[in-house]
């Protein structure tokens, strides 16, 4: 009778968990593998200089981007400032706009960064997005700014824009 019953647990043993694995509906599937690089945020943080330029050829380089990063908790944080000039004569908008931002990095290939700037006249968020370059240092980033006046908050110019600095730290 003892060899009996040894052969009969030996059996369950064996079928039991493969009984359990078909039952379950599980796959012999090893786990996911994070590809992308670790991100060191040091690259990344310190202050940048740079032009702030608008849309079309006509408008070119029309100012100067100041731009400071932090690392927050799991994202960045900072200030961005501008100083620029669009157009001439009587139809030119010339504003200084500096704003604290909260963003975040996203690395696939190339590090992508998002800030979301509040807007400090009339409330509000401005999205700006691009790459950062490990290799050079340098960050280009593009958003629609609405320039508004600081007492009614009426919109004076909806402007494409495109900032490149580098770090100069």
């Amino acid at each position: 009778m003892r060899d009996r019953t040894v052969t009969c647990f030996r059996a369950l043993a064996f079928i039991g968990p493969l009984l359990t694995f078909v039952a379950c509906d599980n796959h012999a599937v090893d786990p996911p593998t994070n590809t992308a690089p670790a991100w060191d945020f040091g690259d990344l943080t310190g202050s940048y200089e740079g032009t702030v330029q608008g849309p079309g050829d006509a408008l070119g380089d029309a100012g100067e981007a100041v731009l400071t990063i932090e690392q927050a908790e799991e994202g960045i944080a900072g200030v961005m400032i501008l100083v620029a000039e669009f157009g001439e004569g009587p139809e030119a908008v010339s504003f200084e706009f500096g704003s604290a931002y909260t963003g975040v990095v996203t690395h696939e290939l190339q590090p992508h960064v998002t800030l979301f700037l509040e807007n400090p006249n009339c409330g509000g968020v401005t999205e700006f997005g691009g790459t950062y370059a490990p290799s050079e240092s340098s960050l280009d980033l593009a958003g629609r700014y609405v320039h508004r006046n600081a007492d009614g908050c009426e919109t004076i110019a909806t402007l494409d824009l495109t900032v490149s600095v580098h770090k100069s730290n």
